[in-house]
């Protein structure tokens, strides 16, 4: 995990799935200031409600071959 901790809390399971339908998370680069800007913004849209707006596989895959590629 990139931030060391999950992004959606709660204390029993109904809340947690609460949380994953309504809650938007902190960013990551809020948590962890030296995360890549390009990571924080990847992990942003993996996590976005509305799931035709997050990347599929091969989209994914492309952005962290060009993250790490500049680390």
């Amino acid at each position: 995990m990139v931030c060391g901790s999950k992004p959606f809390f709660g204390e029993s399971e109904s809340d947690i799935i609460m949380a994953i339908l309504d809650a938007v998370p902190v960013d990551p680069v809020k948590i962890r200031p030296e995360t890549p800007a390009a990571l924080d913004e990847l992990i942003k849209k993996m996590l976005t409600k509305d799931k035709e707006s997050r990347p599929n596989g091969e989209e994914i895959l492309t952005i962290l071959k060009t993250i790490n590629e500049t680390f």
